[in-house]
């Protein structure tokens, strides 16, 4: 049985999610804009980009940014195992309790078997967003600003996540990020993590593509191979 939520859940979610079951364009385009990397991880990486060949990126700041993205790996993973440890919830969407409508346009029991409680998205967005903002004041606030009005608001408004599902993700992501970004700085830094760029540009630099290209499509293609390892292994 999914944990109830609370009243001031339910009085959110329902608000938000009236605007949904009346213009198929608009359901659609939130619903894009909720599931597309373009919107998602896209411009948080480009921001990642920016600050790296920034003109004034000093050589502590480029270890920092290299070690969030490292960090985010592990933020994202203890958000799943979160998931999947918790009592299941299921999508407030999907909850015939919680009487909200279906967007139109979204695919039929999206997320169905997949527990809401945290937001793996909230996990990891605001992970990245915090160390930006430890970073570059600029940056982490449009980091912020993303990860609140694109990340988060779209997925409470089509019933994907109940509020405190993404409220309690944010503050796993914001505390690790917190807790853990000076010390595996001071790590990185040791370990000659930029003078390593220096000696093998290309390699480094492919790495590091591959590494924000799968943060920006949150490991979706990483997923799948394991997907089609386990199928085949299980076969």
């Amino acid at each position: 049985m999914s944990p109830p939520a609370s009243a001031l859940d339910m009085t959110i979610l329902r608000s938000l999610n009236s605007i949904t079951g009346q213009s198929f364009a608009l359901d659609r385009l939130i619903w894009e804009i909720a599931d597309n990397p373009i919107f998602k991880g896209l411009p948080v990486m480009m921001l990642v980009w920016a600050l790296w060949f920034s003109k004034t990126a000093r050589e502590d700041k480029r270890v920092q940014l290299a070690t969030l993205l490292l960090l985010s790996v592990p933020a994202l993973a203890i958000g799943r195992l979160l998931a999947t440890s918790l009592p299941f919830r299921l999508r407030p969407v999907h909850d015939t309790l919680a009487g909200l409508t279906y967007p139109l346009g979204m695919p039929p029991a999206v997320l169905s078997s997949w527990s809401s409680m945290p937001s793996d998205h909230a996990v990891l967005y605001f992970t990245l967003a915090t160390g930006l903002f430890l970073i570059s004041r600029a940056a982490g606030l449009a980091a912020l600003f993303h990860a609140a009005l694109i990340i988060s608001l779209p997925r409470i408004v089509l019933g994907l996540h109940y509020p405190g599902d993404i409220l309690i993700g944010a503050l796993i992501g914001c505390a690790f990020v917190l807790i853990l970004l000076r010390p595996a700085t001071n790590l990185a830094a040791k370990t000659g993590l930029l003078p390593y760029q220096t000696l093998h540009p290309k390699l480094f630099y492919a790495v590091m593509l591959f590494i924000t290209f799968q943060i920006a499509t949150m490991f979706e293609s990483l997923r799948a191979i394991l997907r089609t390892t386990r199928d085949i292994l299980a076969a």
